[in-house]
């Protein structure tokens, strides 16, 4: 049974990536932890009553307004995605966004964290932003992230953004590979590299390695060269018109390249195609 983790802010681009999980994994036994986190009333430093009178009142507002949306949202979810395969737990946190996150991935053994890209929880904001380190460099957990407008259709063709630079491992993959419908299902992966470059041994060999991973699905293996990563895989995507991008995060600038942390037009925020990623210390 998988365990997946719903971050929610109540916003509608949250509730949309619930949808999409609830959809993407409708015939599998899983238990949904929906999660929102509300952090502790900050205010200056004060022993007055009055202080300590405010920040009661504000934390206590704080924890009914969490505990009424998760309530809302778990109703939602009965009224129109009605699954007998399905368990849900709700999860107000007091807490952070990033150490709520962290700690119900080990606490409930999480296969997955389902997020949205736009939001005040979104996966951009959490990649791009001050909390990189916090979630990204620290998350071992794979992390599906859903643009704003995605809706769940088919697995028709996966892709897989493939950096040879990693040392592949049939574990490490298996979060992607178990996503993957069936046999006949097209996987492309795509590797980005300098025009007039040639792939050293050690890359061989990691790319190797992909292919014995794949070796079970309808696998094709594409190069892009004399163009930047962000342009390429976006270039790739929609070209392919792939329903889903698996990527590895080795380095944070690898993922704010990819995120749009250094250009205006980024990944995240203008396709269409949910983003899995995963974590290269996984491998």
């Amino acid at each position: 049974m998988k365990n997946i983790l719903l971050p929610t802010d109540f916003s509608e681009n949250a509730f949309n990536a619930i949808r999409y999980a609830l959809q993407l994994f409708k015939e599998e036994p899983c238990n949904f932890y929906i999660l929102n986190s509300y952090s502790p009333p900050m205010s200056a430093p004060s022993s007055g009553v009055t202080t300590q009178m405010l920040n009661d009142s504000i934390l206590k507002a704080l924890v009914e307004d969490s505990e009424r949306g998760l309530n809302e949202s778990l109703q939602k979810i009965k009224d129109n995605y009605a699954n007998d395969k399905h368990n849900y737990t709700l999860l107000p946190a007091f807490d952070f966004f990033n150490t709520a996150v962290e700690k119900a991935v080990k606490k409930f053994e999480i296969d997955y964290v389902v997020m949205g890209t736009k939001g005040a929880s979104g996966l951009k904001e959490v990649a791009i932003g001050s909390n990189t380190a916090g979630l990204i460099g620290n998350l071992k957990c794979p992390i599906l992230a859903i643009p704003q407008y995605a809706e769940h259709k088919s697995l028709n063709e996966l892709g897989f953004a493939a950096d040879y630079e990693i040392s592949y491992t049939h574990k490490g993959l298996s979060p992607f590979t178990s996503l993957i419908p069936d046999n006949n299902t097209a996987v492309s992966v795509l590797h980005i590299m300098e025009k007039g470059k040639e792939m050293k041994a050690e890359q061989l060999n990691h790319q190797q390695d992909v292919r014995d991973s794949l070796i079970s699905y309808n696998t094709t293996f594409y190069t892009l060269t004399d163009i930047n990563v962000t342009a390429g895989v976006r270039a790739f995507c929609e070209s392919r018109k792939l329903d889903m991008l698996c990527l590895v995060a080795k380095k944070h600038n690898f993922l704010d390249r990819l995120l749009g942390k250094t250009h205006s037009k980024s990944i995240s925020s203008h396709a269409e195609v949910p983003l899995l990623v995963l974590n290269a210390n996984t491998f």
